[in-house]
């Protein structure tokens, strides 16, 4: 799949307003700005998103690429909102239905609900 494409897909329909920085590293984990093992994340300021995926991980690399651009959504938002609260599970699913209707179809959901906790 081309991912460039697929983001710019995610990015229209999320509307952002903030820059984004996604890189993808060919690895099982990788570590987020708190020092946690992690499949994905997703750092953002005032200015931009900085998101890194794995491609080796339990989930797609697009479904991934999807989770972290809906955390930047919902920092943008509702900075306020509980990490996988309503509103990223609401959001993750209009992205999900959004990509469905653009040709993608993701091999996992964007929130699950076993392995995302809030």
């Amino acid at each position: 799949m081309n991912h460039q494409l697929f983001i710019e897909v995610c990015l229209e329909a999320l509307g952002l307003r903030r820059s984004a920085t996604i890189t993808v590293i060919d690895a099982e984990h990788t570590f987020d700005p708190a020092n946690e093992l992690c499949e994905g994340w997703c750092f953002t300021d005032k200015h931009y998103h900085n998101i890194e995926v794995v491609t080796k991980g339990t989930r797609s690399v697009e479904s991934l690429i999807a989770h972290e651009l809906v955390h930047a959504y919902v920092e943008e938002n509702h900075p306020r909102a509980a990490w996988h609260g309503t509103v990223f599970r609401r959001t993750a699913r209009y992205l999900e239905s959004y990509l469905a209707e653009c040709g993608y179809h993701l091999d996992d959901a964007i929130y699950l609900a076993d392995s995302d906790v809030s």
